[in-house]
């Protein structure tokens, strides 16, 4: 009897259902058959018939008008906060990669967001909408075989986000007007810094080329993702507001002329892989393609040629005057590399004349090398590759400007001597200056060898001097962005480069020999012409040689730049030369004093008593 029950009230609510429903479509139908959906229609991926552009979309010049016109990859229309795209048939279902980086704020500028695993985007039409697909690209099969067809159905793509179709440009080939603020001004680059307020964001800068368009977006988060109790010195004002710029790129893939290199163990590039099931090759059927640039000789037969294109690295005017020259020494030098195949003048410099160069550093038409400010210590390379083909595309450099402070501070920390900050008070006693040299370890259990200079002991008395150094002793990780960069890289997504973090403890190092170095050679004092002793304390403080921060600063950047040239790391290049040949120029300037500058090559300090050689390969 419950189970008669128990069925009768299920048939009655579902009768009540589905009559409720029949009456909600009767009520909601549009007059006449013009909107009814067909199977054809389907099939014909929504299509609209004649007429429908009138009758389901806004008119295209009432849309647009007032706008202004931008013309390029996509012909863009900037109205207010509205950014109108054309998207045109041929356009649709067509691959384009998708780079993004932070172009200001919160000290992160320049640090690139997807790089790595490169996003490649399609714009696909589904009835009155263009859905916004980012194409899963790990897999494949050969074309038109049943395996195709088992990949497509075990592997799909996945949909990002659907757009609705704000109008047809009948005029324009039938192009579909969406609006790109739909996608930028929502949380795209899967920033964690809390909910992005559309109200407070705004296009900061808008530009269209022939083969990509560049989109600059000045947002405004909530702070609500963000762990109150972790500080870091990003330069936020206030928490409720966290602003920054976002750089997006749509740029259309490059053309098919390009011949991908298989992978070789004995060569160290970085890779494009793909899973192939229909591969025939026994131990695997992971494909891998080295990422590398298209350098082509312009004349085959000549034993040096130049390059049919140059690549240009554009150096921004941030860059200090002193350190200009080794900066670009530091680019210049892989020429050497590229005439032993046959290219000479592979690479150049361009410094940036601001009346001259007007381009964005994120611009993937662009390598650029940018100085920034961010409080850490650390020089990255951001490459950039199509994952269909490894042909690179893009190899910015960014190198902090902390970094040189911090060699500087931990050099004068460690000998006892004034900061770069020029606060005498900031200079607390040290191993060296109490007269004994220590170990690292040691030196570090005691609370010697840190970032920053031990606070003074009335610092703990005074509170409103408690919060700067307790807010830069705090480490990266305690940077939002940085934690979910570092968790991507912990997943394989990207590979990343510790150089920084392994130069830091040999600086530290190299500054001891140093200084007990000197300080041995400047034992005697010296008299005047007047028969006084110099006051050494006063005049001849010890500095960092400029020739050893010089040659640093190049083997940095030469190692950057090997990452943006496609290198990864080399740890079998260290012990190419014995102790005896490493302070001999002779040698060191024609080999090197490392078989490969894409170490982590140790820094060189001579001995007491033996002529100093390079202090870097």
């Amino acid at each position: 009897m419950r189970r008669i029950l128990v069925i009768g009230w299920i048939t009655a609510l579902a009768v009540a259902v589905g009559s409720g429903g029949l009456r909600a479509d009767d009520d909601d139908a549009p007059a006449g058959d013009d909107h009814e959906t067909t199977v054809a229609d389907k099939a014909d991926g929504g299509t609209p018939k004649k007429g429908d552009a009138e009758k389901k979309f806004r008119d295209f010049a009432e849309v647009t008008k007032g706008a202004e016109k931008i013309e390029g990859f996509f012909i863009l229309h900037h109205k207010d906060e509205h950014l109108y795209a054309e998207i045109k048939p041929s356009q649709l279902d067509q691959p384009m990669l998708a780079p993004i980086a932070i172009a200001r704020g919160m000290a992160m500028a320049g640090q690139p967001l997807n790089f790595g695993d490169e996003w490649v985007l399609l714009f696909k039409r589904v009835g009155d909408k263009v859905q916004l697909t980012r194409r899963n690209v790990h897999y494949k099969a050969p074309a038109h075989s049943p395996l195709e067809k088992a990949v497509k159905q075990n592997y799909s793509d996945s949909i990002l986000l659907a757009l609705p179709i704000i109008s047809i440009n009948t005029s324009g080939g039938n192009s579909v007007v969406i609006d790109l603020a739909d996608v930028f001004f929502t949380n795209f680059a899967e920033l964690p810094f809390g909910n992005l307020d559309r109200n407070r964001t705004t296009w900061s800068k808008i530009k269209a080329f022939p083969n990509n368009i560049e989109l600059e977006v000045e947002a405004t988060f909530d702070g609500g993702g963000r762990d109150h109790l972790m500080v870091f010195d990003d330069g936020v004002a206030d928490r409720r507001g966290q602003t920054i710029v976002i750089h997006y790129s749509l740029a259309k893939l490059p053309d098919s002329s390009y011949k991908p290199r298989h992978a070789d163990d004995r060569v160290g590039h970085f890779l494009s892989a793909l899973k192939d099931f229909g591969s025939d090759n026994p131990d695997t059927n992971f494909v891998r393609q080295i990422n590398r640039w298209r350098i082509e000789r312009s004349d085959p037969k000549a034993k040096l040629s130049p390059p049919k294109k140059q690549l240009i690295w554009y150096v921004e005017s941030t860059v200090p005057l002193e350190y200009r020259p080794y900066v670009e020494s530091g680019i210049l030098e892989w020429n050497k590399a590229f005439e032993k195949i046959g290219i000479r003048n592979a690479l150049a410099v361009r410094w940036q004349e601001d009346e001259r160069d007007v381009f964005d550093p994120e611009d993937i038409n662009y390598c650029t090398f940018r100085w920034i400010t961010t409080g850490m210590t650390f020089a990255m390379s951001s490459p950039r590759a199509n994952p269909l083909t490894g042909e690179m595309i893009d190899g910015d450099v960014i190198f902090d400007a902390n970094w040189i402070r911090y060699w500087k501070d931990e050099y004068a920390f460690l000998t006892g001597t004034t900061p770069s900050s020029g606060r005498g008070d900031l200079a607390p006693p040290t191993p060296l200056a109490m007269g004994h040299v220590i170990s690292p370890i040691l030196a570090a259990k005691q609370g010697f060898g840190l970032n920053l200079p031990v606070p003074p002991r009335d610092r703990s008395l005074d509170p409103d001097r408690q919060s700067a150094p307790r807010v830069q002793a705090l480490p990266a990780e305690a940077n939002p962005l940085l934690t979910q960069l570092r968790r991507r890289q912990a997943s394989g997504l990207f590979t990343g480069c510790q150089y920084c973090l392994g130069l830091r403890p040999e600086m530290a190092l190299a500054a001891i020999a140093l200084a007990e170095r000197d300080k041995g050679a400047d034992s005697d004092d010296k008299e005047d012409e007047d028969g006084e002793k110099k006051d050494h304390q006063a005049k001849d403080e010890p500095k960092l040689p400029q020739e050893f921060l010089g040659q640093l600063i190049k083997e940095v950047v030469m190692h950057e730049v090997g990452h943006s040239l496609g290198l990864r790391h080399n740890f079998k290049a260290s012990a190419m030369l014995d102790a005896d040949q490493l302070n001999d120029t002779s040698i060191t300037r024609v080999k090197g004093m490392t078989s490969s500058v894409m170490d982590y090559n140790p820094i060189n300090i001579a001995p007491k008593g033996q002529k100093q050689g390079d202090y870097t390969t």
